[in-house]
């Protein structure tokens, strides 16, 4: 699980229920499942470069559960690289984080009310509003048993077109450089993370190795990596605690054994 390659949006249908005290455990522990997978996967970056995350549902109930399960999953020192909140949407106010995990914990035979609550348009708007680079949505009710009018019904009817079969995904032979350069770092035990977002930008490769973590910029075969990053952009990622290293296609075609060596040396 990583941003980048994986949609902006995902739906996760849940088939979960929402018990007397308002938990929907069923979601709980998946939304769980999926924020330990992150935590891993983001295990060797920095707390730089590693994603803040959000946990988001409109009830009461169902984030202080939340909190409880995140509290006892993860470290102290990981709930701090990733500046994990838990919430309600009146909590996440003027807040964002890179990755939002939201629960809306409702099950069909849940009160009118509830549905009703969601309905309130700021504290809706809110609540599917707060992540930077990707939003996971955890539902337990189908999206046609919900009013097709009401707030909540429309936004579980976009989520479910997005989330429609689509045709199998192709290599782009535009993205060799980027597999290349991958997959040889990794050969001298990098880490890597291609297409990975930070400070609003999608970086084309992160690495890390020995508690050392860089940005490549890969620049100049056609395609999706062609462009460099302008100025403003490299002094935006330095802010944000990120080393860029610029990385020519021309160089690592006809003297890859050097541009290995200045990525070492920029590692040290």
């Amino acid at each position: 699980l990583g941003p980048g390659r994986d949609p902006p949006i995902e739906l996760k249908a849940c088939d979960g229920t929402r018990d007397a005290r308002g938990i929907n455990h069923v979601e709980a522990e998946q939304l769980l499942e999926d924020l330990l997978a992150l935590v891993r996967h983001q295990g060797e970056l920095d707390a730089a470069s590693a994603h803040s995350i959000g946990i988001l549902s409109p009830f009461r109930d169902q984030v202080d559960y939340l909190s409880e399960r995140a509290n006892q999953a993860l470290s102290g020192p990981a709930l701090a690289k990733h500046r994990l909140m838990v919430g309600t949407a009146h909590e996440f106010q003027g807040e964002e984080r890179d990755i939002v995990f939201l629960s809306f914990a409702l099950d069909a035979s849940s009160h009118p009310a509830a549905f009703a609550y969601l309905n309130r348009e700021d504290q809706f708007n809110v609540s599917i509003t707060r992540a930077r680079t990707r939003q996971l949505v955890y539902v337990s009710v189908r999206t046609d048993a919900v009013d097709r009018r009401s707030l909540f019904g429309r936004y579980l009817q976009s989520l479910a077109r997005e989330a429609r079969p689509r045709a199998p995904h192709r290599p782009d032979p535009r993205e060799t450089f980027l597999h290349e350069v991958s997959d040889a770092l990794r050969g001298l035990g990098y880490h890597t993370w291609p297409a990975y977002a930070l400070a609003g930008t999608e970086i084309d490769l992160v690495i890390e190795r020995r508690g050392r973590v860089r940005g490549l910029d890969l620049i100049g075969f056609p395609g999706a990596f062609e462009h460099a990053f302008s100025l403003e952009r490299y002094k935006s990622f330095h802010r944000a605690g990120l080393t860029i290293l610029p990385l020519p296609y021309a160089s690592w075609r006809l003297r890859r054994d050097d541009c290995i060596r200045s990525i070492t040396a920029a590692m040290s």
